[in-house]
């Protein structure tokens, strides 16, 4: 909140939506699959999934509904609502944009 009168910005709001992305991410052995929630500003939210990937800032990404697979045969080692993910140990990251229920 901004109580100085000669402030021009009182009153100023940016318009955001919420995104949701499909995430899969690869490393050398666990394919990591969830959902990335991001709240971006209107003008951003036209971008492809792979634009707002790789304008992410930081290095970790919050996931939810968290699957992880072992690469070598495929099996699910584990389920959990969410995970934090260092994106600088990932080899391959994939996104695609779904429909928010």
């Amino acid at each position: 909140m901004n109580d100085y009168p000669q402030d021009s910005r009182k009153g100023f709001a940016i318009e955001t939506s919420n995104i949701v992305l499909g995430i899969s991410a690869y490393t050398a052995n666990l394919k990591i699959t969830g959902q990335v929630h991001l709240n971006v500003s209107t003008r951003s939210s036209d971008r492809r999934p792979s634009d707002l990937i790789h304008n992410f800032p930081g290095q970790r990404m919050t996931l939810s509904k968290v699957k992880i697979y072992s690469i070598q045969d495929g099996r699910l080692l584990e389920e959990t609502p969410f995970i934090v993910l260092n994106i600088d140990t990932v080899d391959i990251l994939w996104a695609e944009e779904i429909a928010v229920d």
